[in-house]
């Protein structure tokens, strides 16, 4: 009787630790909600740039092919002697390459940065 009493004293102990160790994991997550809270939000507001960069990058995208095909058409249509230039007169140049090739710089940055941050708060 005793040997059983003292069996099932020993196996209340032993629960009784493992639920206080299971507590106090629990209460590490609750200490640790804070900065978890803070990692996440400032992940999510990184998604949300390189998702903006990259809606603004497919829209240039986007501007320049239809700009590329109403040159087309109107190259086509227009058929006219090339204009004479002057002395003083400079060959026009597309801007759209530059922009896109900004855009995409940009972009590049923003996923640059978004690593860059999570692998500071991972160490």
């Amino acid at each position: 009787m005793a040997k059983r009493n003292e069996t099932t004293k020993t196996q209340t102990v032993n629960a009784l630790q493992a639920r206080i160790a299971d507590l106090k994991a629990l209460l590490a997550s609750y200490q640790n909600a804070g900065t978890n809270l803070a990692a996440a939000q400032a992940a999510q507001q990184t998604r949300q740039a390189q998702e903006w960069a990259l809606q603004e990058v497919e829209n240039q995208v986007q501007g320049v092919k239809q700009t590329s095909s109403a040159v087309t058409l109107s190259k086509v249509s227009n058929k006219q002697a090339p204009a004479k230039t002057t002395e003083r007169q400079l060959p026009q140049t597309g801007n759209d390459e530059g922009l896109l090739v900004s855009a995409l710089g940009m972009v590049l940055m923003v996923l640059a940065t978004a690593f860059g941050i999570q692998k500071r708060k991972e160490d």
